[in-house]
């Protein structure tokens, strides 16, 4: 009985504790990656899609954008699979500044780069190699990725799992008795 009490009032605190920290310290770091921020200096661009909508970016919303063509099965299988994590966030804008868009997943919002004047937002975009970028609904770019590397997609995803706003569940409420 005195071991169990140990391990009730001890051992499972002290790992709740290791558990909690690691969490935090993991969380911190990935905010301090992003912690350079830029700002977009052309966000009142209109985007007109290759489907004839247009889209803006604006505060309130965040973006994940892309300048990689989509030519390969790896590609654009790392395109999906970075559509399927973050899907399921209402106010995400997947751009994708490409024009390979066959078997792209319906989440990537092609831009039509011709009738849009989005130069000045690619070339501030995508620097240093990078060909995605991570907006906060500042409108700043957090951190951009090359996501040919399997490393620099991961730190995608830890960094998007860290930014966008964790989804508010429904309240369960417990009834007694029964409703007549």
């Amino acid at each position: 009985n005195a071991s169990a009490a140990a391990l009730i009032l001890i051992l499972l605190p002290a790992l709740s504790w290791y558990y909690l920290r690691k969490g935090a310290d993991w969380r911190r770091a990935g905010l301090a990656d992003m912690a350079t921020k830029q700002a977009i200096t052309r966000a009142d661009i209109k985007l007109l899609t290759t489907e004839g909508d247009t889209l803006q970016l604006r505060e309130g919303t965040f973006a994940l954008a892309t300048n990689i063509e989509a030519t390969t099965s790896q590609i654009k299988a790392t395109l999906n699979k970075v559509a399927e994590q973050f899907d399921h966030q209402e106010n995400l804008l997947f751009l994708y500044f490409g024009s390979a868009t066959d078997d792209l997943a319906k989440e990537w919002a092609a831009i039509d780069c011709q009738k849009s004047d989005c130069g000045p937002m690619i070339k501030q975009m995508f620097t240093d190699n990078s060909n995605t970028a991570l907006i906060d609904d500042s409108l700043n770019i957090r951190a951009t990725y090359d996501i040919t590397s399997v490393e620099q997609t991961r730190k995608l995803a830890e960094h998007g799992a860290i930014l966008f706003p964790v989804e508010k569940r429904k309240k369960i409420e417990l009834k007694r008795g029964v409703d007549k």
